[in-house]
């Protein structure tokens, strides 16, 4: 894989076309760990938490906790409270922009989110 991006630097291949070939060997690889994974797992078994095998180390994990409250009446009831605020402020953002402010039912200015940008991403279609 290194020397793809060698080459690459070095100007002997395209960009593209090496990124383009490592994210198609990036799919092929998960999809084939995620077949592995539940068969490796069996096998781990047989070798306690933690193990070392064939110059490898391995250690089991269980899997984390994960909490829904989705359910709870009171949840839902600030879940909505929490959307309403998040709209208000989007729609500041977009009248600060024009030169305006919102104010909200009790007389308060409503303030505008603050913006934050991930980074730049190149998505391969084939």
């Amino acid at each position: 894989m290194q020397e793809i991006v060698n080459q690459v630097k070095e100007g002997m291949q395209d960009a593209l076309i090496a990124y383009a070939e490592l994210k198609a060997a990036e799919k092929s690889l998960k999809a084939a760990l995620e077949e592995l994974e539940p068969l490796a797992l069996e096998e781990a078994a047989k070798y306690g938490k933690t193990f070392e095998l064939y110059g490898h180390k391995f250690e089991q994990r269980n899997g984390a906790i994960r909490y829904t409250f989705s359910h709870l009446p009171q949840w839902q009831a600030a879940d909505n409270a929490k959307k309403l605020i998040e709209q208000q402020s989007k729609q500041a953002l977009k009248a600060m922009e024009t030169g305006n402010t919102i104010i909200d039912a009790d007389g308060c200015i409503v303030e505008p989110p603050k913006v934050l940008y991930s980074k730049d991403s190149l998505i391969v279609k084939s």
